[in-house]
């Protein structure tokens, strides 16, 4: 039995505000995000998402936002006289430096809010 839609605040319009306000919207809740800041957090690391980070993304339909917005590495090599260490662009396990999506803090966060905008007050 489907439950009834609530109204939901969510503080922190982040990584995880637009996350969490997207699958609740979704299922007809009524979502409200606040945010402190008067402008969209844009500094932080470059984050990695692999193996169920790309599940979600895929089933919340903007996995190709993301790749879209990928920092782009090309790979590395060390060489003198000959490669002494390769790192390919991407791979499965450690020796690759980006396995699945390198994307920087602010286009995370900037694809989710974005995809906020007609679903989430």
């Amino acid at each position: 039995m489907p439950s009834k839609p609530k109204c939901i605040l969510i503080a922190g319009a982040g990584i995880a505000g637009p996350a969490l306000a997207l699958l609740l919207s979704r299922n007809n809740h009524l979502v409200v995000i606040v945010e402190r800041s008067p402008a969209s957090r844009t500094n932080g690391q470059q984050i990695d998402l692999a193996d169920l980070d790309i599940t979600i993304t895929k089933a919340l339909g903007f996995h190709h936002d993301f790749l879209a917005r990928t920092v782009g590495y090309q790979g590395v090599k060390f060489v003198n006289d000959g490669v002494w260490a390769s790192f390919p662009e991407k791979g499965p396990g450690c020796g690759a430096l980006v396995r699945e999506v390198k994307i920087l803090t602010g286009e995370l966060t900037g694809t989710l809010f974005e995809r906020t905008r007609g679903e989430v007050e």
